[in-house]
């Protein structure tokens, strides 16, 4: 047998039919009972359902090119044996079991005869897969031996058993395969002779008779065998046993069922496995496993035994291919003129070319290959591919066909090579070049200080720039075409000089294509047409100055909020107006007049309306010389003013609708700033940002850093604002981690306010693919940085503007840096602060000095730069939704051009953006309000005391909100009731309230007094506040006032805060009542029987569409209609502004849990509060202009300076149990009075009945 060739016939399955059970057993099954009988290369398993052992009738046989299994386990088992796979014929060889001798006689027994020996040399199945039940009978048995296949249709092969001797002397033996010999017997004296066997031909032959001639010993006849007739006993000698039949099956010649020899004085002898006879009482038994008749014996009883018969099967195994192909791929030619171009694979066999894909990334990858139209079976092992170049004209292009990871080919016989040789393979294309290039003409830069000016020409291929001449052009203003240098394959530079002079002023320099023009492409095609028409570039030199003009400040003259200054510049300057001033201290609303917008002097006036600071301040670069230096370099500021109020002498009251029956005692308790509810005018952009959901853009490596094109990321402020960059074209891209303004060198002085240094701003990135180190590459992409909701006078805050490379192999050294051009129009920009930075223009922002570093603090690397990377801070007047920012990148050579990896600049960018404030009701102390029908008298601080008489009418008196009262403050009614406020006090102030009616009430107690002391307290809007009657309960909306993101809240998150376990929930209970959300609402209902003014407060959260939380609070009043406190206004639906508001003249004492809300799971350290002072420390008292801050046990305290109305914020810390610090801050607005707001808005009928 080949060794080469792997047989898979060599293992089969057995099936045992044991005591009617039915066992399968499968090559290496798990039952410990399986036995494998192997020879060679020929294997069998079997069961036998005991074990197995040595015995167990199945004998396998390696005889070469064919496997002989032999099936030798007699007596009734019988024996599944299943066809091996492929093979489709065997040869079979069944002999039955040899018959018995006889069974009693008195002399001469007769033999046994052969078993039938059939043989079948092909026997033919009819499918793959097929079993065959066979049985060897055992010897003496009367049964068949059988080959019976299991699959209907085919025919069952069998031997019969040979027969019994026989025991008389007057018949032959058993008919059945060889017959058995006949026996002889002494009767009466005289011998008879035995009755000779009866054959068949075909199965067995007849046996001999037994002998007649002898009185004693008589030879009995031998048995009949399977191919011929057993010979008569003669005398006393027994007779031969018939001859069997011979088999070469299993591979040598064998004969089987052999007759028996018959008994006698000399016994007869047996055939081809016969046993022999036997002049004793035991003859021999036949052979097992042959058929063999069983030898006879002379006397006696005992029958001696028939060999068991045999079952042989012999087949050739078929021969299975599992070696896959070996494959090559190749070109089928290395070059070639045409698109259409085309591969081969081949193997060293038939392989299936249609398991192939012509899918890029399944078998194959493409290399400026656009598709596979074909694959084609040109031969049983060549498969042709064909394929389209993506080559064009002028361009050649290496196409290339590579082995996939998952490529796979099958052969024939499904073996899959995945293997290939000659990956990957390659095609030259090239395809003429025929037509001439599309140029466009273009300024570098539209406008120059330089008469030094350039121009480009751009193509759509690789042109020539050198059969291009300086008199192929028509000039304008242009003295000279100085060079025409090829920059890139696709783009000439044309440099030129105006004839511009310094001082004479602008001058339009354009350059146009003459009738002469001609340029061809690298494959030599001329283009005579030169697109974008005549190009100008405006051209102003200034004269040698490079100054910039300096300024300063005279002290201030205040009157009330009035002040003026004196502002001197260093030389004559023109372009000052009324925005390039700031206000930085705290006094609010203040607008800036300058006297004009020229000159070397210019007065300043100022007026504000609301008490502080003034400090006056001129934006950086305000103001520009004769020469075009811009100026002032830094904000120049005048020393601080202090506008004040005199103390307010008397507190208005309003009148109301309401009936003036007792109120009783009547309290508002407090409401505190919540975490999440803006505090600050503006808020500056921090960390947080993430990518916007799909919106990660392509990833590329740009020297060690991984950079997002075209892709956006976002971060939210607390007061609901949402922020995003977004990077649009291939030259610019964002970087995954924020980093700190200051890690760019940005430092205190160089943006708007010092707290920018600190925080972390979106890395952005502007490169160098496509430019020429050395120039000004135009439009690498733009930045949109967009705000929701919109923006009004956003600052944009840049720190790092600048880089470069160094290349030591070459002395390579190039800096570079990145300019704006703001692509909003008509947009006005004021520079706040900077280093190395300026406007040009009305909407570009550039370096002053550019040959910059990477950092803002240091003008020394290794590249040649001269000055530090640009810092700054920039405010866009007006409203943005979205600001778009185009990136010019520049470079500076400082020795050979920069080789290295790559060019680019990259920087960070933060914004602040101002913060819709928002009030809520807050008081300092309880009040309380007693009312009868004659008077009511409300004690106030400072001996000041106020009557007021009942009213019909709804007439609010004179407030002033966020300003100074003045000296004489009267309350002017229309109705017919006049109110004269007196006080005892030393104050200058005279207060005489004065009305021309008739009725006159003077300031007696009139049996009414005082409850208590009444502090003011301001409602600025209702936005944060509801007002709920104790009836019933009421639904209120805590989400008015919060700004609502693009994409909208999910009301169905909406969770309130249990004060009691710090947890959210959807309902709670306390003293004040029951609040549950229903709907995306909360339900109020009051506790029974309160007959208080209750003000509550809840934190709430919710979450937006994208999934982000917002964390707020809303107020509830709980009152009766006719039971408000008079001082509360009209509640009504406009913006609030989020602060506490207080009286002037009074110490304000808040409790530390008004200013923050410990969150879920959240412990807070009260011991670790402070307020933020300007250094940046934590403290625990902090003087400032408007008064005196102080943290003790657990208050917040602060006590203006005599006189001081208006607003006023501290920052403030604390620190949570793990350390986290969390930052907020304290608004306050003092006010003389509280203010009455008109009732606008669709309100309640019953609310607007009452006023409110």
């Amino acid at each position: 047998m080949s060794p080469s060739s792997l047989r898979i016939t060599r293992l089969s399955t057995v099936l045992f039919a044991l005591v009617g059970c039915l066992v399968v057993i499968t090559p290496f099954a798990q039952k410990a009972s399986a036995l494998v009988v192997t020879d060679g290369d020929c294997s069998v398993t079997y069961d036998d359902g005991a074990g197995g052992d040595a015995n167990s009738g199945v004998v396998v046989t390696d005889i070469g090119a064919d496997c002989v299994v032999r099936f030798t386990r007699a007596g009734g088992t019988r024996t599944t044996w299943t066809k091996p796979l492929g093979v489709t014929s065997v040869r079979v060889l069944l002999v039955g079991g040899g018959g018995d001798s006889g069974l009693s006689g008195s002399a001469g027994k007769g033999a046994g005869g052969g078993g039938q020996v059939v043989e079948q040399l092909s026997y033919a199945f009819t499918s793959a897969e097929q079993s065959v039940h066979m049985l060897p009978y055992e010897g003496g048995s009367t049964s068949a031996s059988y080959f019976d296949p299991a699959t209907s249709g085919l025919a069952t092969v069998s031997a019969k058993s040979g027969g019994e001797g026989s025991t008389s002397d007057t018949t032959g033996g058993d008919d059945n395969g060889g017959s058995g010999g006949g026996a002889s017997a002494k009767s009466t004296g005289r011998l008879n002779a035995g009755g000779v066997g009866v054959g068949t031909v075909g199965l067995g032959y007849a046996g001999g008779s037994s002998s007649n001639t002898a009185s004693a010993g008589a030879g009995g006849g031998g048995g009949g065998g399977a191919c011929s007739i057993g010979q008569a006993g003669n005398g006393t000698t027994g007779g031969d046993g018939g001859a069997g039949c011979s088999s070469d099956i299993t591979g040598s010649t064998q004969f089987y069922g052999g007759g028996g020899g018959g008994g006698g004085s000399t016994p007869g002898i047996g055939q081809h496995g016969g046993g022999n006879g036997s002049s004793g009482t035991i003859g021999n038994n036949g052979v097992d496993n042959t058929g063999g008749g069983a030898g006879a014996p002379t006397t006696g009883s005992s029958v001696s035994e028939g060999g068991d018969g045999v079952v042989i099967v012999r087949y050739t195994p078929s021969v299975v291919d599992v070696t896959p192909p070996t494959l090559t791929l190749a070109a089928s030619s290395s070059t070639s003129n045409s698109t259409a171009i085309s591969f081969t694979l081949t193997g060293n066999e038939a392989i299936n070319c249609a398991t192939l894909s012509s899918s890029s990334g399944v078998d194959f990858t493409f290399t400026n290959i656009s598709s596979i139209t074909s694959i084609v079976q040109t031969s049983s092992s060549v498969c042709t591919i064909n394929a389209v170049s993506t080559a064009v004209a002028g361009t050649p292009r290496t196409s290339t066909l590579t082995r996939n990871s998952s490529f796979s080919v099958s052969d024939t016989a499904g073996n899959a090579q995945t293997a290939v040789s000659g990956s990957p393979s390659s095609v030259t294309v090239t395809i003429a070049d025929t037509t001439a290039p599309n140029l466009t003409l273009a300024a570098i830069s539209t406008s120059s200080t330089s008469t030094s000016i350039a121009f480009s020409i751009s193509s759509n291929e690789a042109i020539d720039c050198s059969t291009l001449s300086s008199s192929q052009f028509t000039t304008t203003n242009i003295a000279s075409i100085d060079s025409i240098v090829q920059t890139n394959s696709t783009t000439c530079r044309v440099n030129a000089t105006s004839t511009a002079t310094a001082g004479g002023g602008s001058v339009t320099s354009s350059l146009t294509a003459s009738g002469s023009f001609s340029l061809s492409d690298s494959a030599g095609n001329a283009q005579t047409t030169l697109g974008g028409g005549t190009i100008s570039i405006s051209v102003n030199v200034p004269l040698s100055d490079t100054t910039p003009p300096a300024a300063s400040w005279s002290s201030g003259a205040s009157n009330g909020f009035s002040s003026s200054f004196t502002l001197t510049f260093s030389e004559t300057v023109s372009g000052l107006s009324s925005s390039d001033f700031t206000n930085s201290g705290t006094a609010t609303g203040c607008t800036f007049s300058p006297s004009g917008s020229s000159g070397t002097s210019i007065t300043v006036s100022v007026t504000c309306t609301g008490a502080g600071t003034l400090i006056a301040r001129l934006n950086v670069n305000a103001v520009q010389d004769a020469a075009g230096n811009q100026g002032p370099t830094s904000a120049s500021s005048a020393a601080s003013t202090t506008l004040t109020c005199p103390i307010a002498s008397s507190v208005s009251v309003r009148g109301s609708l309401r009936s003036m029956k007792s109120v009783g005692s009547a309290s508002v308790s407090k409401v505190g700033n919540t975490t999440g509810i803006a505090q600050v005018p503006r808020m500056t952009t921090n960390g947080g940002w993430n990518w916007v959901s799909g919106a990660t853009g392509t990833s590329r490596t740009i020297d060690g850093v991984a950079w997002n094109f075209s892709s956006q990321r976002a971060t939210s402020l607390p007061s609901g604002t949402r922020v995003t960059v977004r990077a649009v074209g291939d030259g610019v891209g964002i970087q995954a981690n924020p980093q700190k303004m200051s890690d760019r060198g940005g430092a205190n002085g160089m943006f708007s306010e010092n707290a920018v240094v600190g925080v972390a701003g979106a890395q952005l990135v502007t490169t160098d693919d496509g430019c020429t180190y050395g120039q000004m590459c135009p439009n690498r992409g733009q930045f949109k940085i967009s705000f929701s909701p919109a923006a009004t006078d956003p600052i944009l805050h840049f720190s790092g503007l600048g880089g470069g490379g160094f290349n030591s192999s070459n002395n390579g050294k190039s800096t570079s840096w990145t300019e704006f051009q703001v692509m909003n129009p008509g947009v006005t920009l004021t520079l706040l602060g900077q280093k190395n930075l300026r406007l040009v223009g009305s909407n570009r922002i550039e370096l002053v000095s550019k040959n910059p570093t990477a950092n803002c603090s240091t003008t020394s690397n290794g590249y040649g730069a001269t000055a530090s990377a640009g810092c700054g801070s920039v405010k866009f007047s007006g409203t943005f939704s979205e600001i778009t920012l185009q990136a010019d990148l520049g470079s500076v050579n400082n020795g050979n051009p920069y080789i290295g990896g790559r060019l680019e600049d990259a920087f960070i960018i933060a914004a602040t953006v101002n913060v819709a404030q928002r009030l809520v009701v807050v008081t300092t102390t309880s009040t309380t309000t007693t009312t009868i029908p004659a008077t009511t008298t409300t004690t106030i601080p400072a001996s000041t005391s106020t009557t007021v008489a009942p009213t019909t009418t709804s007439a609010p008196t004179t407030t002033v909100p966020g300003s100074c009262p003045s000296n004489n403050n009267s309350n002017n009614n229309n109705n017919s009731n006049n109110n004269n406020n007196s006080n005892n006090n030393n104050n200058s102030n005279n207060n005489n309230n004065s009305n021309n009616n008739s009725n006159n009430n003077s300031n007696t107690s009139g049996g009414g007094s005082s409850g208590g002391a009444v502090d003011a307290y301001r409602v600025d809007g209702a936005k944060d506040l509801s007002v709920v009657t104790p009836d019933g309960p009421a639904k209120v909306n805590p989400l008015n006032g919060l700004v609502v993101p693009s994409n909208g809240f999910n009301t169905n998150s909406l969770v309130i805060l249990d004060p009691k376990s710090k947890k959210w929930t959807s309902s709670y209970t306390d003293s004040s009542g029951k609040y549950t959300v229903v709907d995306g609402q909360v339900v109020v209902e009051p506790a029974s029987g309160s007959s208080e003014v209750t003000m509550k407060q809840f934190t709430f959260k919710i979450t937006d569409n994208d999934g982000s939380s917002v964390v707020s609070s809303h107020s509830v009043l709980i009152a009766a209609l006719d039971a408000l406190p008079e001082d509360i206004g009209p509640v009504v639906a406009q913006e609030s502004t989020d602060s506490f508001s207080f009286k002037p003249g009074s110490q304000v004492n808040i409790a530390f849990a008004d200013v923050f809300d410990a969150l879920p799971g959240e412990t807070l350290v009260p011991s670790s509060f402070g307020f933020v002072g300007p250094n940046g420390k934590s403290v625990k008292r902090l003087v400032t202009p408007q008064g005196t801050w102080v943290y003790e046990n657990g208050r917040i305290r602060f006590k203006p300076i005599r006189g001081f109305t208006g607003y006023v914020r501290t920052p403030v810390s604390i620190k949570n149990s793990k350390g986290v610090l969390r930052n907020d801050s304290i608004s306050l607005t003092i006010s003389s009075s509280a203010p009455t707001l008109p009732a606008t808005g669709a309100q309640n009928r019953v609310l607007l009945e009452y006023g409110l």
